[in-house]
């Protein structure tokens, strides 16, 4: 089994192979028909392929042009450890983490209704804000994902995805309401699960869902089976979960021509920085803006006490 996954803009990612690890596998006319499927069925002109079981000597003889790409890097999760050394292994503040998120009444439900992805891309928005970035639009990939007919939904050892979301109680007048304050989701098969998205709101940070997300997830996988949990990339933060390092495996791509291939690499390379500064510089505008409206003007600030009345 494999990941395909599209995305806008005529491209298309495809990630880990994990049956690949059979000597007999024809690893060449394997990736000829991913390429195939992908030209003729998803109607893309650029692949970009990540196997931790082929390298690129397997499949230099292919019959389409492949060009080795830049470095992949993620950490993995083995699942098949005890739940005892899994949790030793997760670095201990992130232990504290996930026992203040029960002590703050925290719970963990799954959730592939179209209202979640809406919540999902509203927590996205503001994760990316935070960072000057612009917010992708995962709706149309998780649409697909949970309407498919080959994909299952929740947390078991056939092809399927895990959308969870944390709920925390929270006081709205004299009522109290339980509010999802953060949500991720999963891709799986029987072999290994690969982390996707995850996303949360900044005012419930303090009882860290976040770790209590990715807690639930590695022991859902686990009961179902499934040996290893990518977690789908770079970033720091990842490794207080696996206890381990990074592993860099190679991409490799291919594209209908080499004009699409250098374009969309250095626009993918570009992307984050061109995002950042665009971010920095809107925020910058609004600010500005917003200092030249009120010059001058006084801004009345309401006593406490008289709130309430007219």
């Amino acid at each position: 089994m494999c990941w395909v996954v599209p995305f806008g803009g005529g491209w298309v990612n495809i990630w880990d192979l994990p049956y690949t690890t059979n000597t007999h596998t024809d690893k060449t006319a394997l990736v000829d028909e991913l390429i195939d499927y992908a030209f003729k069925n998803l109607k893309v002109g650029y692949v970009q392929m990540c196997s931790f079981n082929i390298d690129f000597e397997d499949i230099k003889n292919s019959r389409h042009k492949l060009i080795p790409g830049e470095q992949y890097t993620t950490c993995y999760i083995d699942l098949t450890q005890p739940v005892e050394v899994l949790s030793k292994k997760l670095k201990s503040g992130y232990r504290t983490s996930i026992r203040k998120f029960c002590k703050d009444g925290g719970t963990i439900e799954e959730d592939y209704s179209k209202e979640m992805i809406e919540e999902h891309h509203r927590q996205l928005e503001q994760v990316f804000v935070r960072n000057n970035l612009k917010t992708p639009n995962y709706r149309r990939k998780m649409s697909t994902l949970f309407q498919s007919p080959d994909f299952e939904n929740g947390a078991s050892g056939k092809l399927g995805v895990y959308l969870i979301k944390a709920m925390l109680p929270i006081e709205n007048g004299d009522v109290v309401e339980n509010k999802c304050v953060a949500s991720s989701y999963y891709i799986h098969n029987g072999y290994m699960a690969m982390f996707s998205s995850n996303a949360s709101y900044s005012e419930y940070l303090r009882s860290c869902p976040n770790q209590a997300l990715t807690w639930h997830a590695m022991m859902a996988f686990k009961d179902a089976g499934i040996h290893y949990l990518d977690m789908g990339g770079s970033g720091s933060y990842k490794l207080n979960f696996s206890g381990g390092g990074w592993e860099p495996k190679p991409i490799v791509i291919c594209s209908k021509n080499a004009l699409n291939y250098f374009i969309i690499l250095g626009l993918k390379r570009s992307y984050g920085k061109v995002s950042s500064a665009l971010g920095k510089a809107r925020n910058w505008v609004k600010e500005t803006l917003f200092r030249q409206s009120n010059f001058g003007k006084k801004i009345a600030v309401q006593n406490p006490s008289d709130q309430g009345k007219k």
